[in-house]
């Protein structure tokens, strides 16, 4: 199968087909702020409160409400878990409109920690997780669901790949073929079979481990039931490409991954 742009999912699969597949980044969690933090805040309220410096009693005042509020957060987020979640999802079977989920992440590896990486041990969890409460389907399934509006009785789930890292076929793919899941891989074609890096991977230190697939590691995948997707042509800021350069940059990738591939693994989107 092949497809037309990978976190350009959402911009080329929505744009083309006028749906929108949501984009959940998984690995990414907001920050919580540290205990040392915490009174660091208040030790700083605690002088401005108090002229001479002391204040003990609006310092207590200050931990004492640093310490409800916390407790208020953490029952908020167990309700939200135990109760609210539940009964949604409760009525979503019910009613049959559970969602289709499409989680993307690009490299599957140990060599580094940073927004784009996934440990292979934690994408393993992940995948369990991802498989004991949805259902995971290739894209094409997908959007052929949402194509017939498809009522669901369970959450589905869909796994791509941005930029073709050979880490995605080198840890990523083991794990899913384990539990019997495939993804979507979206490459830049430009890049394929080459030597040359993503300029945001040039200022890692450990850059030289962030190879691409070639070809022929591309086929094997298409071979074992993945899709093969246009991540563009030369990886350009799409926010900055006026028209013209867009389409030419979308066109050109799937024009490449045709004659590599066939048109006759599926629909293409362009």
């Amino acid at each position: 199968m092949v497809w037309a742009c990978g976190s350009a999912a959402t911009l080329g699969a929505s744009a083309v087909l006028g749906l929108q597949l949501p984009m959940l980044a998984p690995t990414q969690t907001p920050l919580a702020a540290e205990p040392a933090d915490i009174e660091d805040s208040a030790g700083a309220l605690v002088t401005l409160l108090s002229p001479g410096g002391s204040g003990s009693a609006a310092g207590s005042l200050v931990a004492l409400y640093a310490s409800v509020r916390g407790v208020l957060k953490t029952l908020a987020l167990l309700a939200a878990l135990t109760v609210y979640r539940p009964l949604r999802d409760l009525l979503r079977t019910l009613r049959r409109r559970h969602p289709v989920r499409v989680f993307t992440f690009h490299r599957v590896t140990d060599v580094c920690r940073d927004g784009m990486t996934v440990h292979p041990s934690v994408f393993e969890r992940q995948l369990r997780y991802l498989s004991r409460f949805h259902k995971v389907v290739g894209l094409e399934e997908a959007v052929a669901m949402l194509r017939v509006t498809t009522r669901l009785s369970r959450p589905v789930a869909v796994i791509t790949f941005d930029d073709g890292y050979r880490s995605v076929r080198e840890h990523a793919k083991p794990a899913m073929d384990a539990l019997g899941i495939g993804g979507c891989c979206f490459v830049t074609t430009d890049l394929v079979g080459t030597e040359c890096r993503f300029a945001h991977d040039d200022l890692s230190p450990v850059s030289e481990h962030f190879t691409l697939m070639g070809w022929e590691e591309l086929q094997d995948l298409v071979h074992s039931g993945w899709s093969v997707g246009g991540h563009s042509a030369s990886h350009p800021r799409f926010s900055e490409c006026d028209r013209e350069t867009l389409e030419r940059e979308l066109r050109n990738s799937l024009e490449v991954l045709r004659n590599r591939f066939g048109a006759g693994l599926g629909g293409v989107l362009l």
